[in-house]
This record gives structure tokens, C-alpha cells and sequence, in this order.
């Protein structure tokens, strides 16, 4: 089992988009780390500052193997996609800081850049920019023993593209496929509207509470796990009956020693991406793996894509870590909708 990871890797924009989520995101993991180019300062709120002058938040210094291994990646993906997803050629723009991307690289992003600003930073094809950024963050990651997180739904529909290899045909929906990539959300972990909490309360829960953060954080990760590697369905569904109850108090746990938490304000959402196989959703009763399917109180699950080929993606979640999260503050828990929303967005991208 891989190890304990205690802390994520934000992404996609350097300066938090809000408070609310940052605030959330302290109370379940240590640390949260950033990219942040040098000669870039962030226009950070008074929260992030407390945050970061207590040591939560850290700005990562970007080595060369970091950029080795994205570039090596990102050449690696353009080579084997089958086919150029209409995303890539997309009309809206992103960008890029010159600091994050390798000397051997430049050269060819500069090619395909809109624009170069006098400050260093490359105009590109939103699509071009959002792989090239994956794969830096996925080499920062690796090498920190970080997870990835986000607060951006569309960023995180996105990403599984990249993240597979591209190990999804056209059709997305084929609910008789041996495997999805799929959603686990977790509906009553996180506090959501938190604008009442100061954040020194959020800075002195996150320091001396870690010991229930981990043991919440480990056994969500430890049921995933163990739920990705599975394709019996007797055994998955004891795989839920073994974890229930665990995951039940470890939840009542954190949720007590928090003295400011009233579960009255709401929850968010906490979802991570990974691989099911067609017969997990079996043992868990679900007709159709695109519908959302409640598996034990609090704990859904949903199917985003089918895979291309699942040995593929079996082998390659063997030796990488899946680990990827969204949380959303503004929670939108629909039946149908939430997981027709992260399909279509994916599809969107890969058939415009």
C-alpha cells in the first residue's frame, strides 16, 4: 500500500480562488503547497498570510528533475494519444510561467504561444496549457509524496484525459466496459460555509488535531484503496461492510474535536478520482455505473469514463498513486446531474 500522504498539491491557479476552501482543506490535511514562480507575488488575502506565516502553506521550489520529468511526460503523451482531442486545439486561452517548463520544452511551447508577455509568461491553447501543467504537478507530486487538489469541477472532469494517457475512446458512455474511471465522494467529512471561523481557530485545530486528521485521511484512503484493487463483487461488497464502521466513527471523531463546527453550517464536497472495475459497481447494486450510486450512507460513487483498454490502466495505477481531489464548497449534490456534468465536460473536451 502506498504510503501515508498527509498533504496536497493545489492546482490549477497559484492564488487560492477563496477562503472558504482553503479553510476546509486545512482541516483535513497538514499542509497545502502551491507553484509559485519567483518573480511572482501572489495577491493573497489576510487568511492565506496567517496560514502561510504558521507554516500551512508552502510554495514549491521547482528543481530541474521536476521539469525533466514533465517534459519527458508531456512528449510521452503527445506521441501515444490516438487521436488529438479537440480540447488541444481549443480556442480559449491559458498560460503558462517560463520558470515551470524545461529549457529543452520552451522552445517548442514558444512555437505554439498566442503571446509572451514581457514577465515570462506563454499565452497557449487552454487544453496545451492544462496537460503541460498536469504533468508538472503529477512530477512535483510524485517526488514530494503529495496528492493533487483542486477546487475547480471542470479542472478535475478534465484531468483523467491526462492522467490515463489518454486510455479513453470517443464513446465515454459504455456502461457494459470492464472499467471506468470513476468518482468516490464523501457528502459529511468537510465543513463547508466556514466564513463565521476565524482562521486562527483553523490554524490551531490544524496544529494540534493531526492525529484525528490522519486516522480520517488514512481510512477514506485505505477503503479506496483496497475498493481500486478489487474485482470480485463478494468481496467489495465486504470490503464496505468491513469499512463502514470505521469510516463512521473516524468522521465522528474529527467532527467532535473541532469545538467550532456546527453541522448545521453544511458540509462540502470531497471527491477522488480512481479506477473501478464493472463488477465493484456490481456488488454495490448499480444498474447503470453513470447513475449516482449511494453506497453506504454518505459515501457515493459514479462512473465518468469507460476505459479504452483496462489492463493498461490497471498496470499503470499499480505503480502510480491515483490520488487526485476536488473539494467543492459549493456543493451541487444532484441525482443524474452531478455525474452526467464531469462526463460531459470530459467529452466536451475530447469531441468539443
Amino acid at each position: 500500500m502506498p504510503a501515508a500522504i498527509d498533504s496536497v498539491l493545489y492546482g490549477p491557479s497559484i492564488e487560492f480562488r477563496s477562503d472558504q476552501w482553503l479553510k476546509s482543506s486545512l482541516l483535513f490535511w497538514d499542509s497545502i503547497y502551491r507553484i509559485v514562480p519567483t518573480t511572482c507575488t501572489p495577491n493573497d488575502s489576510r487568511a492565506v498570510r496567517l496560514a502561510q506565516d504558521s507554516g500551512l502553506i508552502h510554495h514549491v521550489k521547482l528543481e530541474q528533475r521536476d521539469l525533466s520529468a514533465a517534459y519527458a511526460e508531456f512528449l510521452r503523451f503527445l506521441k501515444r494519444v490516438p487521436f488529438n482531442p479537440a480540447g488541444l486545439d481549443s480556442s480559449r486561452r491559458d498560460r503558462v510561467h517560463k520558470e515551470k517548463v524545461d529549457a529543452r520544452l520552451y522552445p517548442i511551447l514558444e512555437a505554439l504561444a498566442i503571446r509572451v508577455d514581457p514577465d515570462g509568461w506563454l499565452s497557449l491553447p487552454e487544453g496545451l496549457a492544462r496537460g503541460y501543467m498536469f504533468y508538472l504537478a503529477k512530477a512535483v507530486s510524485g517526488r514530494r509524496n503529495l496528492a493533487t487538489a483542486t477546487d475547480s469541477a471542470d479542472e478535475w472532469a478534465i484531468m483523467p484525459y491526462f492522467k490515463e494517457r489518454a486510455n479513453f475512446d470517443e464513446i465515454l458512455y459504455r456502461p457494459e466496459a470492464q472499467a471506468f474511471y470513476s468518482f468516490m465522494m464523501f457528502t459529511d467529512v468537510l465543513p463547508s460555509r466556514s466564513e463565521s471561523v476565524d482562521m486562527e481557530d483553523v490554524i490551531r485545530f490544524a496544529c494540534t488535531r493531526k492525529d484525528e486528521k490522519a486516522r480520517l485521511r488514512n481510512v477514506l484512503r485505505e477503503f479506496s484503496d483496497s475498493v481500486v484493487a478489487c474485482e470480485s463483487p463478494s468481496h467489495a461488497a465486504h470490503l464496505l461492510a468491513e469499512y463502514e464502521r470505521q469510516i463512521r466513527q473516524a468522521k465522528k471523531d474529527f467532527t467532535q474535536s473541532m469545538g467550532f463546527f456546527d453541522a448545521e453550517q453544511g458540509y462540502a464536497l470531497l471527491s477522488v478520482g480512481l479506477p473501478l472495475a464493472l463488477s465493484v459497481f456490481g456488488a454495490f447494486g448499480a444498474q447503470d455505473p453513470y447513475s449516482l450510486l449511494n453506497i453506504s450512507g454518505s459515501v457515493f460513487i459514479g462512473a465518468v469514463a469507460a476505459y479504452w483498454k483496462y489492463d493498461r490502466a490497471r498496470e499503470k495505477n499499480r505503480k502510480e498513486s491515483y490520488a487526485s481531489y476536488l473539494v467543492e464548497i459549493d456543493r451541487r449534490l444532484g441525482s443524474e446531474s452531478r455525474v452526467n456534468a464531469a462526463t460531459h465536460i470530459l467529452d466536451e473536451f475530447i469531441n468539443d
